[in-house]
């Protein structure tokens, strides 16, 4: 299972027009099926008119694409390619076409595809996620002082803190840290700080996040 992927970090698009088609594509981060078919649906009922609505989509453990009626290989194909070669995950890719009357052959409508998809890269709206845990810990008031100083100089997002008698804090770490992370928590308050670790999930990274 993959530590780390790219994703959408919100709905974009990019337009092409080649030899008169018009190009729309779209994409967003999915985690499910039924995600990626509702983004589709949406797409054909953004623009009612188009001829093809192309699409490919990966997800953690599934990849699918259609060529939506273009000769085969020439449309999902190429911009499957493009998720994968951006190593994107969790997300989906739909390029609606408007045909223009010129035909463009197959190289041209790979071509055309390929780099409609590949405009949506250029916004600067692409996340990256980690595979992470969420730690509960739990110490003695007299402690949040070294504790909020080794956990300002470490790679963890401080999500929550509370104050009541003692210090609550809810902690987001790369699943690959959290041993040493506690055992050093452990050092650091001889043993009496309480912590406790979520099952794992993916969350944004780096982290930038402070309670």
């Amino acid at each position: 299972m993959n530590n780390e992927y790219f994703t959408f970090a919100e709905r974009v698009e990019a337009f092409l027009t080649e030899k008169k088609s018009r190009f729309i594509s779209a994409g967003t981060e999915v985690s499910a099926e039924s995600e990626a078919a509702a983004f589709i649906e949406e797409q054909r009922s953004s623009y009612k008119e188009a001829g093809h609505y192309v699409y490919a989509y990966r997800l953690s453990d599934t990849e699918r694409f259609s060529d939506a009626g273009e000769p085969s290989g020439t449309a999902g194909a190429p911009v499957l390619n493009i998720l994968k070669a951006e190593g994107m995950r969790n997300a989906i890719i739909v390029v609606t076409r408007y045909f223009g009357g010129v035909l463009l052959g197959t190289g041209g409508l790979t071509r055309a595809y390929s780099h409609c998809a590949k405009l949506l890269f250029g916004t600067g709206k692409v996340i990256k996620k980690v595979r992470c845990r969420k730690i509960f810990l739990a110490a003695d008031y007299v402690f949040w002082g070294k504790l909020q100083y080794f956990i300002g100089r470490s790679d963890v997002s401080l999500t929550r803190t509370d104050y009541t008698g003692r210090v609550d804090l809810e902690l987001v770490a790369r699943e690959e840290t959290i041993r040493r992370f506690i055992r050093e928590i452990t050092d650091l308050t001889n043993g009496r700080a309480e912590t406790r670790v979520s099952e794992s999930f993916y969350y944004e990274y780096p982290f930038s996040q402070r309670a």
